[in-house]
């Protein structure tokens, strides 16, 4: 269950998503999988992953709460009601670890389609949706936009010196391809060239750290705390800059096998999780390109890294 536990903890440091899920199921977004309309004695639906993430967040946060660890049941409660919203996109297994960022798409979408208000879906948009926009000019000067939704960035990363940095550069630079003209109407080379449309709240970035037959690679990753992406959006007098929040690392030959852990930035500093057990942290171990835990010899792979975004 390591990949679930680790995607939970990333989720469970985010102020955006947090202060997002605790307006599910109050007016005016009522529970999809409530019998009847709010009440103020059904605070939660048993089968609603957003209303078993209300009351983890209630628990996992809550001050006056001395004890060490979420209670074992709330957890099960959320597992549950997981299996209940299953679909054939990613089928649950108990039986078998599955890819941590397939387990995070499949949490957004979980959560995002938890209440039938349009306007629940269009905040969920909001924070984790990007756009990008792909801009093609052909020989003969035609110039055509094209949307781009994604869910992230997926960064192909390779080498002992490669960084996000790096990656995003060259995700975002003009590049070429044969294509047909409807202006020209021939066959003829574009130059093409990605922009970010608009931006989400909260950015995750999945690094491509495995060959396509689904071995690991070798790599030293290389990132910050911070993430400036202003000069790679169409709207350049806006900021565009991010904090790093928490990453999610991989130590093992497959991300199907092995084990994962999650480093996580909150009020009280940094710390590193396997499972139940949680260490204290500090920045250059959180952002180092092999993640630690005292409790395994073994290096940790960067693979999901979530950044949130800021004022300034």
């Amino acid at each position: 269950m390591c990949y679930r536990r680790s995607v939970m903890q990333a989720f469970l440091h985010l102020p955006q998503f947090m202060h997002w899920i605790k307006r599910h199921g109050n007016d005016p977004y009522p529970c999809r999988y409530a019998n009847g309309p709010p009440s103020k004695n059904i605070k939660i639906s048993p089968n609603c992953p957003a209303c078993r993430m209300k009351r983890l967040i209630g628990i996992y946060w809550d001050r006056e709460n001395t004890q060490n660890e979420v209670p074992r049941n709330a957890v099960r409660q959320f597992d549950q009601s997981l299996l209940n919203a299953n679909n054939p996109v990613f089928p649950l297994s108990v039986n078998r670890q599955e890819d941590a960022g397939d387990f995070y798409r499949f949490l957004r979408d979980v959560f995002s389609s938890a209440s039938i208000a349009q306007a629940w879906r269009n905040e969920s948009d909001a924070l984790f949706g990007m756009e990008l926009r792909i801009q093609d000019v052909c020989g003969c000067g035609r110039l055509t936009l094209r949307p781009d939704p994604r869910f992230g960035l997926i960064l192909p990363v390779g080498g002992k010196k490669d960084s996000i940095k790096k990656a995003i550069e060259k995700l975002f630079s003009p590049g070429t391809l044969d294509k047909r003209c409807e202006s020209c109407a021939t066959t003829v080379e574009h130059s093409s060239k990605a922009l970010i449309e608009s931006a989400p709240e909260i950015l995750i970035l999945q690094l491509i750290i495995y060959h396509s037959d689904g071995s690991k690679k070798r790599t030293d990753i290389h990132f910050d705390q911070w993430l400036d992406l202003k000069r790679f959006q169409r709207d350049q007098d806006e900021n565009l800059q991010y904090k790093l929040s928490s990453v999610i690392s991989h130590a093992g030959a497959s991300v199907k096998s092995g084990h994962y852990i999650s480093h996580v930035s909150g009020p009280q500093g940094f710390f590193v999780i396997s499972d139940q057990d949680i260490r204290k942290s500090t920045l250059s171990a959180f952002t180092a390109p092999k993640q630690r835990h005292p409790g395994y010899r073994s290096t940790f792979d960067p693979y999901l890294l979530t950044y949130t975004r800021t004022e300034s």
